[in-house]
């Protein structure tokens, strides 16, 4: 039986080694859906989600509702680094 999805032509990519989630979105309603369907797999996979170190960032938007999951609010920040890689507002260059 074949399990997860093709890597590349001979290889097959079945799970990641990584805890870290990286949700995009284009709106904000759609991050909301978005962190709700997280928070309920979750539950379902008897895994839990560490609010502390989630982090939120926005860019190109006027928009300054908060992201919440569940009601607790999500930490905004103007960088961070997703595996090896900086992700900021600045398209990933670095402000001084």
């Amino acid at each position: 039986m074949k399990r997860g999805i093709q890597w590349s032509i001979k290889e097959r990519l079945e799970d990641l080694d990584y805890a870290d989630i990286c949700l995009l979105a284009q709106r904000f309603y759609n991050m909301e859906e978005k962190l709700k369907r997280l928070k309920e797999e979750e539950e379902l996979a008897g895994l839990h989600i560490n609010i502390n170190k989630t982090k939120g960032m926005r860019v190109n938007t006027s928009n300054i509702q908060k992201f919440r999951v569940v009601e607790t609010e999500i930490e905004e920040v103007g960088s961070f680094v997703y595996l090896g890689s900086v992700v900021s507002v600045n398209r990933g260059r670095c402000s001084k």
